[in-house]
């Protein structure tokens, strides 16, 4: 479990909860709260934080979840039109495990992007 693999990496870090909490930008209860297993959503975003300040490889956090799915509801309010992110769903059990935390970082820049072409983006100004 998330929570499991975050104390065990956090204590083998020498952090205390309100020094990973500050770090990872939650409050302490959260991370407790995560830790106990008593909360099970947990943003991508807080995942990612996570394995940066551990310093670990984010697949450590996403095995540990045992991610047999994309996080969906995270692509959808980054902006991932629903079409791409069934294609994901379909696709996903094909990913390989260890490459799924840049499949992830793939869906959500192609999500932004389409999100800012959608908005009308003009392309590069050119100087005179």
């Amino acid at each position: 479990m998330l929570g499991e693999a975050l104390k065990t990496y956090r204590e083998a870090r020498g952090l205390t909860l309100q020094g990973f909490a500050e770090r990872i930008g939650v409050s302490e209860t959260f991370v407790r709260q995560v830790e106990s297993g008593m909360r099970a959503q947990v943003s991508w975003e807080t995942v990612q934080r996570a394995a940066h300040v551990l310093r670990i490889p984010l697949y450590k956090l996403i095995d540990s979840v045992g991610a047999s799915y994309p996080p969906l509801a995270e692509l959808r309010a980054a902006g991932l039109p629903e079409d791409r992110q069934e294609q994901l769903r379909l696709l996903w059990p094909r990913v390989p495990q260890r490459l799924r935390p840049t499949a992830l970082h793939m869906a959500f820049a192609l999500a932004r992007v389409e999100v800012v072409l959608d908005e009308g983006w003009q392309g590069p100004r050119r100087r005179r």
